[in-house]
């Protein structure tokens, strides 16, 4: 009798340990299989900007790389519009921006844009004091959307730092668990969508999980930087742009001051005890050192932002953000343009997003101070005169 229960107790002890070692194996094969093909799972948001970039990578000649404050600032159609117009001929805006989105969203999306073939020459990139921030207040959408096993390496130290140990081994070894309401959303927009609509999205995303970055551009083929930004006024230091005061301009509903202060409110946690570094910063360095191989031009923007989240930044965090923004300029040729104080509250819904005809009005400024001289001096044959000294000696 006592030699039967054990035998039992010996076999149950093997039926859980096999049990267990199934259903770890089968947690991993799924996370392997969310990394390579999972994009529609982990980020849809992203598979519905880039489907129109793998039949026609020639959309992308500027990129427009940020947050949601990007997206609903800069209007691609009207960008498109507006800059063909300027330079008298065809050049397409491409907005790759992400709604709670920060350096390293954009370093992810801009990777993606060239793996499809996209060739920019021209980069916005969206940054302010928060996003080049020690802190990362992002860290649960990084893990949920871009965190795999095979970039862990590069995010495990700020994900250690943020205290997000628990989230990250929740999507790394429980993926089912984790991604439970998007396999779910999934399933139901195969039911709405059919088999050919649905597999679209991960056509997409096997194609872009077997690409690589494109070669780096040869000496020769790369524009000069430098001189494109020296002709253009841009390589002196971070540029402070003007207040506008559009015509008919009226004062902020109380509605959007409450939400303004309601969003500054949300900000505040990034800015305590403010240093630069981390994550954040490492990204934008990758970012400047891939547009120095693919020859695109980076310009770096602060997006228009509203009193109450400006008030937030005090003289010391301003001089921390400045003296790394500088920093970058010292080993990159970049462009920095501070638009944060250019529109009145009115333009903006809360503290950072602009109402569309405050949107119309800063694509505007964008295109006509930054993407138009740029790109024409971009496209300036070599040795030429530059483009603001043609423009000036025309009759």
């Amino acid at each position: 009798m006592a030699t039967r229960t054990r035998c039992r107790r010996s076999r149950g002890r093997s039926v859980l340990l096999w049990g267990v070692a199934l259903f770890l194996l089968l947690q991993l094969a799924v996370s392997v299989v969310v990394d390579r093909y999972g994009m529609p799972v982990r980020l849809p948001e992203a598979v519905a900007d880039l489907l129109p970039l793998a039949s026609r990578p020639e959309l992308a000649d500027v990129i427009v790389l940020g947050s949601s404050r990007s997206y609903l600032g800069i209007d691609p159609q009207h960008a498109t519009q507006d800059l063909s117009q300027c330079i008298g001929k065809p050049v397409n805006v491409f907005r790759a921006a992400i709604f709670a989105g920060d350096l390293p969203t954009e370093e992810y999306m801009l990777q993606r844009v060239l793996a499809l073939g996209g060739r920019p020459r021209i980069a916005l990139i969206e940054i302010s004091p928060e996003f080049l921030a020690r802190h990362n207040d992002w860290m649960l959408e990084h893990i949920r959307r871009q965190v795999t096993w095979e970039n862990s390496p590069i995010y495990l130290p700020q994900i250690i730092h943020e205290s997000k140990i628990g989230p990250y081994l929740r999507g790394r070894c429980l993926p089912l668990y984790a991604y439970r309401l998007p396999l779910w959303q999934e399933a139901q927009r195969l039911w709405m969508t059919g088999w050919a609509g649905w597999m679209q999205a991960y056509r997409l995303a096997g194609r872009l999980a077997g690409s690589q970055e494109p070669r780096a551009l040869i000496e020769g083929q790369r524009p000069t930087t430098a001189e494109i930004l020296h002709h253009c006024g841009l390589d002196r230091g971070c540029r402070v742009a003007g207040a506008i005061h559009p015509r008919g301009d009226v004062r902020a509903e109380p509605n959007q001051q409450e939400a303004a202060q309601r969003g500054a409110a949300r900000i505040q946690p990034w800015l305590q005890h403010y240093e630069t570094g981390g994550l954040s910063v490492a990204a934008l360095e990758r970012i400047l050192t891939c547009c120095q191989r693919q020859g695109i031009v980076p310009l770096l923007i602060v997006p228009p932002l509203a009193s109450a989240h400006r008030a937030l930044y005090t003289p010391e965090i301003d001089r921390l953000f400045y003296a790394r923004v500088n920093q970058l300029r010292k080993e990159y040729a970049l462009g920095v343009t501070d638009y944060r104080s250019c529109l009145p509250d009115s333009y903006l819904f809360d503290n950072h997003h602009l109402t569309p005809a405050g949107s119309l009005i800063f694509t505007d400024l964008i295109v006509r101070e930054l993407l138009a001289p740029v790109w024409r001096e971009h496209q300036r044959p070599c040795g030429s005169p530059p483009a603001s000294a043609q423009s000036s000696a025309a009759p």
